[in-house]
C-alpha cells in the first residue's frame, strides 16, 4: 500500500471553492519562476515502505490574482525553484492511500500534480505575473482515467486533438480538464479572452463545462468562433515570450503620448475661450460645418499646423473628446483647479472678509456673486517674501431663489461650508444698501454678525457716493431736468441712423478722438462725468445739427422734438449748469475710480472722502468765477448769457396773515440760492452723514498710520492699541499696547522714511524689510493685516456682473449654472487659470473618465 502524506498549510493561496492545497515538484523539475516552466512533481515511489511528505520550503514566491492565492511547495532537492510562501502554522497531516492505479485522478491528493488547474484560479483573472506562471507550467492536460457522472458519462482524452480529413491528428492545445471541477474548459479563452463582450457560450467555456452529451459539437462550435480566435492569437503572443507589454509597448507609449498631446491641446483652447469670454458652440456642433462655432473652428485652424490636432481630426474613431460634454468636463475641471487654490489660501491665511452681491441675468435668475478679500505674502521664486498682497477673489456665481435676508444667509454659509472656509475667521463683510442686505435688526450682515461678532459690516463707499449725487440731484427740479435733457439728446440722435450720420458731419473735433454724445448710467452718477463732458465739447456742433433738422426735416414730430431741444440748450442756465455739474462730477469721479481699487483701505478711503467734502464745500464760494465761465462759452456759442426772467410764483395771502410769501425776484440769486447752493450743501452733508459708520471702524485703526504711529504719545499710543485689542480680543493679546511702542522704538527712523505712507506701507516695512523682529511683535501683524482685510466696496463683485453680461447673452441664455460658474472663474481669475498645471488636470480627466484611463498615463 502507498502511503502519502500532505503537509496542509495555514496560510497557502486559497481559490474560491477550492481547499488548501501544497503542491511538491520534483528534484528534477526547472524553476517556475515568471520566464521559466515549471514542471509537474514526480509521481510518489513504488516502495511501500518509503512514504513521501511533501515539506514546505525555505522560500516563498506568492503570485497574486486578487484576494486567492496558489502555493506551490517544491522539494528539498530543487535549489533553484521558485519558492511559495511559507506557513504560519502546520495543519493536521491527512494520509491518503489508494487502494487502485485508476483511482489516483479521482483523489483529492492527485490534484497536486497539477499546478496550472482551473480549479485553483479564479475565473476573471487579471494579474500578469499569474497568467506567465500558467502559461510556463502548461496546460492541464491530465490522461485519465476521468469521473463519470450519474448517466455514466465522462471526458475522454481523444478530445485532445483533432483529426483532420487526410487522417492527421492535430492538438487542441486550447482544451484542459481540471481535475478538480471535472469540468473541461478553453485555457486561451479563460485567460485572454474579451470578458465584457463575449457570448455565454464563450464564457461557459472560460468557466468550465460538465455536460459531456454533445461534446463534440461544443467544441466545435467553440473552435470556429471569433472570441476564440482572437484570445488564441494573444496567447501565442504570450507563450513565444512576446508578451503583450513587450509586442506593443512602442505603440501603446505612442498611443498614450498622442492622446495626452490631444488633450493637452483641447484643455489649452478651452481655457483659452474662457478667459476670453468667448462663445464655444455653433449652430451645428460638427468637424468640417462652416458654423461649428469657435470651439471645433479652433482646432480646424490648429489642425492646419499640427499634425496632431490633424490626426485627430482626420481619424474614423467616435472618440476624439471634442463633444460639448468633454468641453463642460474640462470647464469645470479647470475652474475646480482655481477654486481650489483660491480656497486654500483663505484657508491657509489668519482672516477674510466676504464682499457679496446679486444680480439678474439675462434668463432672469438672480445671481450671487461671491468675493472674498484677504491678504497674503507673495513670495519670489527662492521662497523670499517679496510683497503684500490684498487679495479680492472671486469663487463663483450661485443661483439664489429666496432673495430674503435669511435665505441670502442660508445660501452664504452653506456655500462657505461646503468650501471648508469657517465663518470664525470672518472680520468683514461688504454689501450694497438694500434692506435684505444692510438690515440693522434682520439683515444679511446681522444675521452674520449674531454669529460672529467681528465680521464688522462696511456699507460699499461706491454705492454710498452713487447715493449721494443720487439725492442732490433728484431733489432739485432744475437739476433732474438738465439731465433728462442731455438724456433726450442722446435718444434723439441714436434712434436714428440718419440723424447720427448728420451729427457725425457736424463734429468739428478730428474723428481719432472726438467726443460723442454719451448715456446717462442710471446706477453709476459718476460716469455721467462723460456725457456732460462730451456735451460740454460738442455743444456747438449738436446746436448746427437740431437747427439743420429743424428747418430741413419733413417729420412734423422730428422737427418739433429737435425744436424744443434747442430751445432748452439755448437757455443760459442750461449752459451754467454744464459748467456746475461738470465740477461736481470731475471731484466725485476722481474718488469714486480710485475707490474701485482692490488695494484700497478703510483709512485711504476715509482721507479721499474728506479731500472731497472739502473740494465741494469750497466751490460752494466760487459761484461767480463758474459764472463767469459760463458767460465766456455762452458768448463762444452765440447764447444770451442772462438767466431767463420767470414770473414768481407767490401763495394766497389769507387773513390774519402778517405778509405774503417772500421770494428772490432777481433770476441770478434764485438760481444761486435754490439750485447752486441747494446742490453743494447736499452734497457736503450726504459725504459727511453717510460714511459715518466706516469713519468709526477706520479711526480705530488709525494709530498705525505711520505719522500718527511717529507723532502720537505713548500714552495716547497704548490707549488706541488697548482699544484695539479689547474690541479683537479673540486675535490681539494683552501685550499688543507694549508691543506697538515697541515697533515705534525699534523702528523709527524706517518709520520716518514712510512717515507719508499708508498702513500698507508699513506692514511692507514689517512683514517684508524686518522679519527678523516679527517674533518679538506678532500682534503688530496680526493688526495690520487684520485692517488691509475688511473690505471696502463692493466694486470686485460688481465687476463679475461684467463678466456675466459678456458670457451669458442671449445667444447662450440656456447654458447650466455650472458651465456658467466655471467660465466666469476661468475670466475673473485668468491669471490663476493660466498657471495651472495642464498634466494635473488630464490626470484628473481620465480617472474621471473610464474610457481615457486605458490611453493616459
Amino acid at each position: 500500500m502507498l502511503q502519502v502524506t500532505l503537509e496542509l498549510e495555514s496560510n497557502p493561496f486559497i481559490f474560491a471553492g477550492q481547499q488548501e492545497v501544497s503542491c511538491a515538484p520534483s528534484e528534477a523539475s526547472s524553476d517556475i519562476g515568471i520566464d521559466k516552466a515549471a514542471q509537474p512533481a514526480s509521481r510518489a515511489p513504488t516502495d511501500p515502505s518509503s512514504p513521501v511528505t511533501a515539506e514546505p520550503a525555505s522560500r516563498a514566491s506568492r503570485f497574486e490574482t486578487g484576494q486567492q492565492e496558489v502555493s506551490c511547495a517544491p522539494s528539498e532537492a530543487s535549489s533553484d525553484i521558485a519558492k511559495v510562501a511559507q506557513p504560519a502554522s502546520r495543519a493536521p497531516t491527512v494520509t491518503a492511500a489508494p487502494t487502485h492505479p485508476r483511482d489516483t485522478l479521482a483523489s483529492d491528493n492527485s490534484v497536486t500534480e497539477y499546478p496550472t488547474d482551473r480549479g485553483k484560479f479564479p475565473v476573471d483573472l487579471e494579474d500578469d505575473d499569474v497568467k506567465r506562471y500558467i502559461l510556463n507550467n502548461g496546460p492541464c492536460k491530465p490522461e485519465g482515467p476521468f469521473k463519470r457522472d450519474g448517466k455514466g458519462r465522462c471526458f475522454s482524452k481523444e478530445f485532445y486533438n483533432k483529426t483532420s480529413k487526410i487522417g492527421c491528428r492535430i492538438p487542441r492545445k486550447w482544451l484542459c480538464y481540471s481535475p478538480s471541477m471535472d469540468r473541461v474548459y478553453c485555457e486561451q479563452c479563460w485567460l485572454f479572452g474579451d470578458r465584457p463582450s463575449a457570448h455565454h457560450l464563450h464564457q461557459a467555456w472560460r468557466i468550465g463545462i460538465n455536460d459531456w452529451q454533445g461534446l463534440s459539437k461544443k467544441i466545435k462550435e467553440h473552435e470556429f468562433s471569433r472570441s476564440h480566435l482572437a484570445a488564441c492569437v494573444v496567447y501565442d503572443t504570450w507563450k513565444n515570450n512576446l508578451t503583450i507589454d513587450a509586442q506593443i509597448s512602442s505603440e501603446f507609449k505612442r498611443e498614450v503620448g498622442f492622446w495626452t498631446e490631444v488633450l493637452t491641446r483641447i484643455t489649452d483652447v478651452t481655457l483659452t475661450l474662457a478667459s476670453r469670454n468667448s462663445a464655444f458652440r455653433g449652430h451645428r456642433e460638427k468637424i468640417g460645418d462652416i458654423d461649428n462655432g469657435n470651439f471645433l473652428s479652433t482646432i480646424e485652424l490648429m489642425a492646419r499646423y499640427d499634425p496632431v490636432l490633424q490626426r485627430l481630426i482626420e481619424s474614423k474613431k467616435k472618440v476624439h473628446y471634442l463633444s460639448p460634454q468633454t468641453q463642460n468636463e474640462i470647464i469645470s475641471l479647470l475652474s475646480k483647479k482655481v477654486q481650489d487654490t483660491i480656497i486654500t489660501d483663505i484657508q491657509n491665511v489668519e482672516f477674510y472678509s466676504i464682499i457679496m452681491d446679486t444680480t439678474q441675468d439675462i434668463s432672469k435668475v438672480d445671481q450671487l456673486s461671491q468675493v472674498f478679500r484677504y491678504v497674503t505674502i507673495a513670495n519670489d521664486e527662492n521662497g523670499n517674501p517679496t510683497e503684500v498682497k490684498i487679495n479680492e477673489s472671486f469663487l463663483g456665481f450661485h443661483a439664489v431663489t429666496d432673495q430674503t435676508a435669511a435665505g441670502l444667509e442660508r445660501e452664504i454659509l452653506e456655500s462657505m461650508e461646503r468650501k471648508g472656509i469657517l465663518l470664525g475667521k470672518c472680520r468683514g463683510q461688504g454689501y450694497d444698501g438694500a434692506s435684505n442686505m444692510s438690515g440693522v435688526y434682520s439683515g444679511v450682515q446681522k444675521r452674520i454678525r449674531d454669529k460672529e461678532p467681528n465680521a464688522v459690516y462696511i456699507h460699499c463707499a461706491a454705492h454710498n457716493l452713487n447715493l449721494v449725487l443720487n439725492d442732490a440731484c433728484q431733489n432739485i427740479p432744475e437739476i433732474k431736468d438738465f439731465y433728462d435733457t442731455v438724456e433726450r439728446l442722446y435718444v434723439f440722435f441714436s434712434g436714428s441712423i440718419k440723424r447720427w450720420e448728420l451729427l457725425e458731419t457736424h463734429l468739428s473735433v478730428p474723428k481719432a478722438g472726438q467726443p460723442t454724445l454719451k448715456r446717462l448710467c442710471p446706477t453709476r452718477w459718476a460716469s455721467r462725468q462723460d456725457a456732460v463732458q462730451s456735451l460740454r465739447f460738442c455743444y456747438a456742433d449738436i446746436m448746427q445739427a437740431l437747427t439743420k433738422i429743424d428747418l430741413l426735416s419733413k417729420k412734423s414730430e422730428e422737427r418739433a422734438e429737435a425744436t424744443g431741444l434747442k430751445k432748452a440748450m439755448e437757455s443760459f442756465e442750461f449752459v451754467v449748469m454744464t459748467v456746475i455739474q461738470g465740477k461736481v462730477l470731475e471731484t466725485v469721479n476722481i474718488v469714486s475710480q480710485a475707490l474701485q481699487r482692490k488695494d484700497v483701505d478703510l483709512l485711504q478711503a476715509t482721507a479721499m472722502l474728506g479731500n472731497a467734502t472739502d473740494t465741494l464745500a469750497q466751490l460752494r464760494g466760487e459761484f461767480d468765477g463758474l459764472k463767469a465761465h459760463a458767460q465766456d462759452l455762452a458768448s463762444s456759442w452765440g447764447v444770451h448769457s442772462l438767466f431767463k426772467d420767470r414770473r414768481a410764483r407767490r401763495t394766497k395771502r389769507h387773513f390774519s396773515e402778517l405778509c405774503e410769501d417772500q421770494r428772490l425776484q432777481d433770476p441770478g440769486e434764485h438760481f444761486r440760492v435754490a439750485v447752486f447752493y441747494a446742490n453743494i450743501d447736499i452734497v457736503v452733508a450726504q459725504l459727511k452723514n453717510r460714511f459715518v459708520g466706516m469713519s468709526e471702524v477706520a479711526q480705530r485703526f488709525s494709530f498705525l498710520l505711520p505719522r500718527k504711529l511717529l507723532r502720537a504719545t505713548d500714552k495716547d499710543l497704548s490707549e488706541s492699541a488697548s482699544a484695539l485689542s479689547g474690541q479683537y480680543k479673540d486675535d490681539l493679546s494683552a501685550e499688543f499696547p507694549f508691543q506697538i511702542l515697541s515697533l515705534r522704538n525699534a523702528l523709527r527712523p524706517t518709520i520716518k522714511k514712510i512717515e507719508r505712507g499708508t498702513i500698507k506701507d508699513l506692514a511692507q516695512t514689517l512683514l517684508i524689510e524686518n522679519q527678523s523682529i516679527l517674533p518679538s511683535i506678532p500682534d503688530v501683524a496680526t493688526a495690520l493685516k487684520l485692517f488691509l482685510t475688511i473690505p471696502v466696496t463692493v466694486a470686485s463683485a460688481e465687476k463679475s456682473f461684467s463678466k456675466l453680461k459678456l458670457i451669458k447673452t442671449n445667444l447662450r441664455s440656456t447654458m447650466s449654472q455650472e458651465r456658467l460658474s466655471g467660465l466666469a472663474v476661468l475670466s475673473i481669475e485668468s491669471r490663476r487659470a493660466r498657471s495651472i498645471d495642464l498634466k494635473t488636470v488630464i490626470q484628473d480627466f481620465a480617472q474621471k473618465n473610464a474610457r481615457s484611463c486605458a490611453r493616459i498615463k
